[in-house]
């Protein structure tokens, strides 16, 4: 398996998708034989942690405030790690709510670890958790990385659900005493604040899990701590809050940091200062996925979207897709995409395909692409648009022409290849197909009579399936060429699917000897040399 699609810890199993987004609803793991056994020991925090805060009285709810723009306090150094190293300047929040609570999630003798959570909070709160280290030791230390995990019940949604870990990138140190840490998954909840309904408010319960684990190797685990919280629609000052801080996040150039090692700090609600971790940006980021609230979004001009697209957002490609869904085909969208389609910005075609946006006269530009040699993404909006094209010869031949350019082992005899080249050449066989152009018929029709099973790098990281013949290859491309579609001849054949190599080895050989027949029949069959 390549590298990149392990697991941090082989203890874990993973679960992903290639090349296509998937939304994973449930997953149910089934053990063949055997009896199950840990293979990860807790070694969970010697004091128990503190238990939940039951019923809240009058006294013990929460001020709500009126929300203040996310600001800053004046830059300033701070010692980190023992030395001196630049900080910036600290983000403040105002949020709408005040109230903190705090549980302990892990205590030894090197460190005790809080998770400090609000009770309550809204989408208009940017920080909502945070971990608070007590440094033991007597000395800073290096954290390599942490793990930090919430299992989550909700009262309007049966099904749990689990956030995705929180792993620190760089290189940190805990001074001694307390440090505040917040950042990217300590944010997660407010994703899903950000999505709920106008007035409704909803409670959760949740448990947390993870680990510490410090350079030097030594690592501490935390599982299955509860704690509770709800989750509120922003009230009336606080959207107006947000819509202003939304289109000041759009109209804002985005300049890269003039010290890239510099620590990102903010000022949370409490007052409390807190150290960002690696992988979260400054305000820009939490003023962006304010898109995600539509009354907020909906707000929003075609000027501000633009405008945010024109000051080198990030994320150029969420505010293309509310461009095409609120302002589809707009000529002032089609002529910002027009320009920069032409200086071929990094990045522009992603932006776009969003629906809305993407316009047939983009196509021309994608083709040109494509003959330039800019191979993988050209051909990538060439296939997503191809009911554009397949009925244009012109464009099919162009097409054609670039990918056997770009693609010389499409011509090779695929007999005459060895195992690596005939991995390579699998690969352009699909892409040929898609073309529909019957030229490489006469180039794909000699490999239905080769077996050999297509062999994938060991470094590939495309998930393994059914085994696959060079044959097997052939045929799906032909059979796009030919129908369109390479699945309606195994229907024709009442061939429903396979459960083995060898079924699927059988299923292909029935419906290549028909498909010779097909070629045969039309002329399109080459004679042996």
């Amino acid at each position: 398996m390549h590298r990149i699609w392990t697991m941090r810890d082989n203890r874990l199993l993973g679960l992903g998708s290639f090349q296509s987004p998937t939304v994973f609803s449930k997953i149910e793991i089934l053990e063949i034989t055997g009896n199950g056994k840990p293979l990860r020991q807790v070694s969970g925090p010697t004091t128990q942690p503190s238990p939940l805060l039951a019923q809240r009285s009058d006294r013990d709810k929460p001020t709500r405030v009126v929300p203040a723009k996310v600001s800053r306090a004046p830059t300033k150094k701070k010692r980190l790690g023992g030395k001196s190293e630049p900080v910036s300047t600290p983000i403040i929040v105002a949020g709408e709510y005040k109230e903190w609570r705090s549980v302990l999630i892990l205590s030894n003798e090197v460190m005790t670890v809080k998770l400090r959570y609000m009770p309550i909070f809204s989408a208009a709160d940017p920080f909502p958790m945070a971990l608070e280290f007590d440094n033991r030791s007597g000395g800073p230390l290096k954290v390599l990385q942490i793990w930090v995990q919430f299992k989550t019940s909700r009262s309007d949604v049966e099904r749990p659900h689990v956030s995705v870990p929180w792993e620190t990138v760089s290189l940190w140190e805990i001074t001694n005493g307390v440090n505040t840490v917040t950042g990217t998954a300590l944010r997660s909840p407010l994703a899903a604040a950000m999505e709920l309904s106008p007035k409704t408010s909803v409670h959760v319960s949740a448990t947390t899990g993870g680990d510490v684990w410090l350079q030097d190797k030594r690592r501490f685990y935390f599982d299955k701590v509860p704690f509770d919280f709800e989750m509120r629609y922003p009230g009336p000052p606080a959207i107006e809050s947000m819509k202003q801080q939304l289109r000041e996040g759009l109209r804002t150039e985005l300049k890269p940091h003039p010290d890239p090692r510099r620590k990102q700090t903010a000022i949370l609600s409490d007052g409390t200062p807190a150290l960002i971790d690696g992988r979260s940006s400054d305000e820009s980021t939490y003023r962006l996925g304010l898109l995600r609230m539509k009354e907020i979004a909906d707000a929003m001009t075609l000027d501000d979207l633009l405008e945010g697209l024109k000051t080198g957002k990030r994320d150029r490609t969420s505010i293309a897709e509310h461009l095409g869904r609120r302002f589809p085909n707009a000529p002032e969208v089609l002529a910002y995409y027009r320009e920069e389609l032409a200086k071929e910005r990094s990045g522009v075609w992603d932006e776009a395909l969003a629906t809305g946006v993407w316009n047939e006269e983009f196509l021309k530009a994608a083709v040109a692409r494509f003959e330039k040699g800019n191979f993988y993404w050209a051909f990538h909006i060439l296939q997503r648009h191809r009911n554009e094209w397949i009925g244009k010869p012109d464009y099919v031949a162009r097409i054609s022409a670039a990918l056997l350019k770009q693609k010389p082992v499409l011509t090779s005899r695929p007999r005459e290849l060895k195992d690596n080249e005939l991995y390579e050449w699998s690969r352009a066989v699909s892409e040929a197909g898609a073309t529909g152009d019957r030229q490489f018929i006469k180039y794909l029709a000699p490999a239905l009579d080769d077996k050999r099973v297509i062999r994938e790098p060991e470094e590939s990281s495309a998930p393994r399936g059914f085994a696959t013949r060079a044959c097997d290859d052939a045929l799906n491309a032909i059979l796009i060429i030919l129908d369109g579609d390479s699945w309606a001849a195994f229907k024709k054949a009442d061939i429903q699917g396979w459960s083995s190599d060898r079924q699927s080895f059988a299923a292909h050989d029935r419906v290549i000897a028909d498909t010779k027949k097909r070629l045969e029949a039309s002329g399109l069959l080459p004679k042996e040399k």
